[in-house]
Protein backbone atom coordinates (compact mmCIF):
# COMPACT_ATOMS: atom_id res chain seq x y z
CA UNK A 1 0.00 0.00 0.00
CA UNK A 2 1.32 3.47 -1.46
CA UNK A 3 -0.07 5.30 2.01
CA UNK A 4 1.30 2.97 4.06
CA UNK A 5 5.08 3.59 2.26
CA UNK A 6 5.54 7.36 2.35
CA UNK A 7 3.93 7.72 5.93
CA UNK A 8 6.39 4.76 7.49
CA UNK A 9 9.10 7.13 5.42
CA UNK A 10 7.85 10.24 7.12
CA UNK A 11 7.77 8.59 10.62
CA UNK A 12 11.15 7.08 10.22
CA UNK A 13 12.44 10.78 9.54
CA UNK A 14 10.48 12.28 12.12
CA UNK A 15 12.21 9.39 14.64
CA UNK A 16 15.43 10.37 13.36
CA UNK A 17 15.37 13.83 13.74
CA UNK A 18 13.93 13.49 17.35
CA UNK A 19 17.25 11.20 18.29
CA UNK A 20 19.23 14.09 16.65
CA UNK A 21 17.03 16.67 18.92
CA UNK A 22 17.93 14.70 22.32
CA UNK A 23 21.71 14.44 21.58
CA UNK A 24 21.77 18.28 21.67
CA UNK A 25 20.08 17.83 24.97
CA UNK A 26 22.90 16.22 26.91
CA UNK A 27 22.60 18.61 30.38
CA UNK A 28 18.91 18.00 30.50
CA UNK A 29 17.65 14.73 30.91
CA UNK A 30 14.31 15.18 31.76
CA UNK A 31 13.68 17.05 27.95
CA UNK A 32 15.94 14.16 26.34
CA UNK A 33 14.53 11.56 28.18
CA UNK A 34 10.74 13.24 26.82
CA UNK A 35 12.37 13.32 22.81
CA UNK A 36 13.29 9.72 23.12
CA UNK A 37 9.70 8.90 24.27
CA UNK A 38 8.02 10.64 21.53
CA UNK A 39 10.77 8.90 18.94
CA UNK A 40 9.19 5.75 20.76
CA UNK A 41 5.83 6.44 20.48
CA UNK A 42 7.04 7.13 16.43
CA UNK A 43 8.35 3.67 16.37
CA UNK A 44 5.47 2.17 17.70
CA UNK A 45 3.49 3.79 14.92
CA UNK A 46 5.89 2.13 12.45
CA UNK A 47 5.62 -0.84 13.92
CA UNK A 48 1.74 -0.82 13.62
CA UNK A 49 1.79 0.45 10.24
CA UNK A 50 3.59 -2.77 8.93
CA UNK A 51 1.65 -5.07 11.44
CA UNK A 52 -1.27 -4.11 9.21
CA UNK A 53 0.84 -4.37 6.11
CA UNK A 54 1.37 -7.79 6.78
CA UNK A 55 -2.55 -8.20 8.07
CA UNK A 56 -1.45 -8.73 11.90
CA UNK A 57 -2.43 -5.49 13.40
CA UNK A 58 -5.85 -4.12 13.37
CA UNK A 59 -5.08 -2.18 16.63
CA UNK A 60 -2.66 0.20 18.23
CA UNK A 61 -1.89 0.19 22.28
CA UNK A 62 -2.50 3.94 23.41
CA UNK A 63 0.55 5.50 24.88
CA UNK A 64 1.31 6.89 28.17
CA UNK A 65 3.85 9.66 27.13
CA UNK A 66 1.95 12.92 27.57
CA UNK A 67 1.05 12.26 30.74
CA UNK A 68 5.24 11.47 31.52
CA UNK A 69 5.51 14.95 29.27
CA UNK A 70 3.99 16.91 31.71
CA UNK A 71 4.87 15.58 34.95
CA UNK A 72 8.50 16.52 33.51
CA UNK A 73 7.55 19.99 32.59
CA UNK A 74 5.81 20.80 35.73
CA UNK A 75 9.12 19.52 37.80
CA UNK A 76 11.36 21.36 35.97
CA UNK A 77 9.14 24.50 36.45
CA UNK A 78 9.31 23.46 40.13
CA UNK A 79 13.00 23.09 40.01
CA UNK A 80 12.44 26.10 37.58
CA UNK A 81 15.77 24.05 35.79
CA UNK A 82 17.00 25.88 32.85
CA UNK A 83 16.14 25.21 29.47
CA UNK A 84 20.05 23.59 28.60
CA UNK A 85 19.75 22.51 25.08
CA UNK A 86 22.21 23.65 22.29
CA UNK A 87 20.20 26.95 21.21
CA UNK A 88 20.69 26.09 17.40
CA UNK A 89 17.99 23.67 18.32
CA UNK A 90 15.03 26.04 17.77
CA UNK A 91 15.27 25.77 13.89
CA UNK A 92 15.50 22.09 14.56
CA UNK A 93 11.96 22.05 16.88
CA UNK A 94 10.68 24.10 13.90
CA UNK A 95 11.48 21.05 11.59
CA UNK A 96 9.98 18.70 14.01
CA UNK A 97 6.69 20.54 13.74
CA UNK A 98 6.93 20.61 10.03
CA UNK A 99 7.21 17.25 10.08
CA UNK A 100 4.25 16.72 12.54
CA UNK A 101 1.84 19.38 10.64
CA UNK A 102 2.91 17.52 6.95
CA UNK A 103 2.34 14.00 8.89
CA UNK A 104 -1.20 15.48 9.75
CA UNK A 105 -1.89 16.38 6.61
CA UNK A 106 -0.96 13.18 4.81
CA UNK A 107 -3.14 11.38 7.57
CA UNK A 108 -6.40 13.80 7.33
CA UNK A 109 -6.08 13.99 3.56
CA UNK A 110 -6.05 9.71 3.32
CA UNK A 111 -7.97 8.63 6.17
CA UNK A 112 -11.58 8.53 4.93
CA UNK A 113 -10.11 7.05 1.37
CA UNK A 114 -9.27 4.10 3.20
CA UNK A 115 -11.82 1.29 2.91
CA UNK A 116 -10.95 -0.58 6.67
CA UNK A 117 -12.51 0.47 9.36
CA UNK A 118 -10.09 -0.99 11.83
CA UNK A 119 -7.04 0.64 9.51
CA UNK A 120 -9.19 4.08 10.20
CA UNK A 121 -9.23 3.85 13.68
CA UNK A 122 -4.95 3.40 13.73
CA UNK A 123 -4.72 6.21 11.85
CA UNK A 124 -7.68 8.19 13.89
CA UNK A 125 -6.07 7.72 17.11
CA UNK A 126 -2.78 8.30 15.11
CA UNK A 127 -3.82 11.53 14.25
CA UNK A 128 -4.76 12.14 17.80
CA UNK A 129 -0.75 11.75 19.20
CA UNK A 130 0.70 13.73 16.24
CA UNK A 131 -1.88 16.39 17.42
CA UNK A 132 -0.67 15.93 21.30
CA UNK A 133 3.12 16.28 19.80
CA UNK A 134 2.27 18.92 17.83
CA UNK A 135 1.34 20.98 21.02
CA UNK A 136 4.38 20.01 22.55
CA UNK A 137 6.62 21.34 20.25
CA UNK A 138 4.71 24.43 19.77
CA UNK A 139 5.55 24.31 23.68
CA UNK A 140 9.25 23.98 23.56
CA UNK A 141 9.53 26.31 20.59
CA UNK A 142 7.96 29.37 22.86
CA UNK A 143 10.50 27.88 26.15
CA UNK A 144 13.41 28.07 23.70
CA UNK A 145 12.42 31.41 21.67
CA UNK A 146 11.12 33.19 25.06
CA UNK A 147 14.34 34.40 26.42
CA UNK A 148 14.83 35.71 22.85
CA UNK A 149 11.79 37.50 22.41
CA UNK A 150 11.75 38.65 25.99
CA UNK A 151 15.38 40.66 25.55
CA UNK A 152 14.00 42.20 22.01
CA UNK A 153 10.85 43.47 23.56
CA UNK A 154 12.16 47.21 24.92
CA UNK A 155 8.98 47.09 27.52
CA UNK A 156 9.45 44.13 28.91
CA UNK A 157 5.85 44.19 29.91
CA UNK A 158 5.38 40.01 29.39
CA UNK A 159 7.30 39.01 32.09
CA UNK A 160 5.88 35.10 33.06
CA UNK A 161 6.86 33.35 35.67
CA UNK A 162 8.24 30.42 35.07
Amino acid sequence: MEFIKIITEIEQETIDHYRKLASGCIDNEGLRNILNRLAGDHARHIAALAGIMENKTLSLKKTGVFQEVKKIFSEMQEERKAFQCDIGQAEMYRKALDLINRKLKFYRDNVNRLDNDDFQGIIKQIISEEEQQKFFLENIIEMVMKPETWIEDAEFTHLDEY
